[in-house]
């Protein structure tokens, strides 16, 4: 996180496994989130339809292909389901039409403070409901999807209960304490930068020459590609993982809109909620513009909208990215 957080906020960040900002939003914000949330179905969760079209699977072409995209898009349905039966009743993706009154609310406030000299792209907002039975993600660290394509080891979580969470309720956000010692973090970005060579070696880029998700899906040698890619992430697999003990875990009390910052690419899980009201969060991801050769793209595989929004050292409120056309403000990876 060197270069994405500012002084103070590493030390905390290293020392603690997360941010307190101190920032919260108003209570009428609040319920703003939560009246266009609940107003959707559950049907609109849309998390596991990412994987239909995700690079990572790959078929050997004619009706192997075929057969194959028709089993995954069945696979995907099932695990919908599950999902919002088991998981999460909500699991929604995108970019709302209030994300932008949120961010410009938080740096407001102050928000900026707690970043450093790189610029961050906010790629999108997440809102996740359960109840006592759905039993979360549970221990994890976030992984690498082609649904967003453009992330990194350094992505920040803007993390939003919506309502007071503490040891009576549970349901509290978990950090490892040490967010840095896993060594799958430690190459500073290095895989994602071979993927991008790999691609271009493989002239999967656009008229401008930028790689691009649909650059690759173009690609006639998408498959190949693929095959690099979960290379690549095997190898990161393999790595030390040094996964925390419970007692090397935090849980992060939390009033409602309050606005916490932590990586979820470090391990995190979530108490069991022990509320008969649902538990709900609302969370903004956002990831540092490293020159790693990859550029983002306006809409996640369902067609959902994402990353719109630039937080930028010294620019005040946030700005817009208007189409692939524009390019982020790239910045080399800090030593």
């Amino acid at each position: 996180m060197k270069g994405v957080l500012s002084d103070n906020a590493l030390e905390e960040y290293n020392r603690n496994g997360f941010v307190r900002t101190g920032l919260h939003l108003e209570p009428a914000t609040v319920q703003t989130i939560r009246a266009q949330y609940r107003a959707m179905p559950a049907t609109a969760s849309n998390w596991s339809y990412f994987m239909i079209q995700d690079l990572s699977h790959y078929a050997e072409g004619g009706w192997g292909e075929f057969i194959a995209n028709i089993q995954r898009k069945l696979k995907a349905r099932k695990i919908h389901r599950q999902i919002r039966n088991t998981v999460y009743g909500k699991s929604i993706y995108g970019t709302s039409d209030i994300v932008s009154e949120i961010l410009e609310e938080c740096v407001e406030g102050g928000l900026a403070s707690f970043f450093s000299e790189v610029p961050l792209l906010v790629g999108h907002d997440i809102y996740l409901e359960s109840d006592q039975s759905n039993s979360t993600f549970g221990y994890h660290e976030d992984g690498y999807g082609w649904e967003i394509f453009f992330q990194t080891e350094d992505d920040v979580t803007l993390y939003i209960p919506l309502h007071d969470v503490d040891a009576s309720t549970g349901g509290r956000l978990i950090v490892d304490q040490q967010p840095d010692r896993n060594d799958k973090n430690g190459d500073r970005n290095q895989w994602l930068c071979d993927f991008s060579k790999i691609c271009r070696d493989y002239g999967a880029t656009d008229s401008s020459g930028q790689v691009t998700r649909l650059s690759v899906e173009k690609s006639g040698e998408r498959k190949k590609i693929a095959q690099h890619f979960n290379r690549l992430l095997l190898e990161r697999s393999l790595r030390n993982s040094s996964k925390p003990s419970p007692e090397e875990m935090q849980p992060v009390d939390s009033k409602a809109g309050e606005v916490i910052i932590f990586n979820n690419k470090r391990f995190h899980d979530v108490e069991p909620w022990k509320l008969s009201q649902n538990r709900e969060i609302y969370i903004i991801r956002c990831f540092p513009l490293f020159d790693i050769g990859l550029t983002p793209p306006t809409e996640f595989l369902n067609g959902a909208r994402c990353n719109r929004f630039l937080l930028s050292p010294g620019v005040p409120g946030i700005k817009g990215l208007s189409s692939m056309d524009e390019l982020p403000p790239f910045v080399p990876i800090p030593a």
